[in-house]
């Protein structure tokens, strides 16, 4: 990825790949620790940012119970500690 030359930031053009990755970067760390912390995250629920505006809002997706994207997976399974490979 190369950076603007001051020229083109002149023009107008600004950089809003890194800029707009770096917003949706910061929600999705804040939700990872929001579930680390046992909070309400976004289940089920979609974030919309809009760069363009800096518009931001939540939509809610319906389950469909024959939609192969709502699989669900078996419990988590806690297991001990260890920098070694168990026998």
């Amino acid at each position: 990825m190369r950076s603007l030359a001051r020229d083109e930031m002149l023009q107008g053009k600004i950089p809003t790949t890194p800029t707009s990755s770096s917003v949706i970067a910061g929600i999705q760390c804040q939700e990872a620790v929001k579930l680390l912390h046992g909070l309400e995250v976004l289940k089920s629920k979609a974030f919309v940012f809009n760069g363009l505006t800096h518009d931001s809002y939540v939509v809610n997706y319906q389950r469909k119970d024959d939609c192969f994207s709502h699989e669900t997976y078996a419990g988590i399974r806690k297991m001990p500690l260890s920098v070694f490979l168990q026998k």
